[in-house]
């Protein structure tokens, strides 16, 4: 079973690995795959993946500082739970 925190770990590896392969080799794969197409198809889908990868390194970075605050609020309430149980 996966707990949550680790589930939310995993969140900020897939999105900085989204944004790394969307930004990266990615239109080269989709060009070589449409390469039967017309010019202007091609170039249409080069410029929506590319505003796609600018979209996703712009929002990011936002994603990852609200997982890793929700991450630190987490452990502020297991902490004063386990202080909780200690004075039992």
């Amino acid at each position: 079973m996966i707990n949550k925190e680790s589930s939310e770990f995993q969140v900020i590896h897939d999105i900085k690995l989204i944004v790394a392969e969307v930004c990266g080799d990615y239109i080269g794969h989709v060009v070589q795959l449409l390469s039967s197409c017309p010019a202007e198809v091609l170039d249409s889908v080069k410029q929506s993946i590319l505003q796609s990868g600018k979209c996703l390194e712009d929002i990011a970075p936002v994603v990852i500082k609200l997982v890793t605050e929700s991450l630190v609020e987490k452990s502020v309430e297991v902490r004063s739970i386990i202080g909780q149980l200690h004075l039992i």
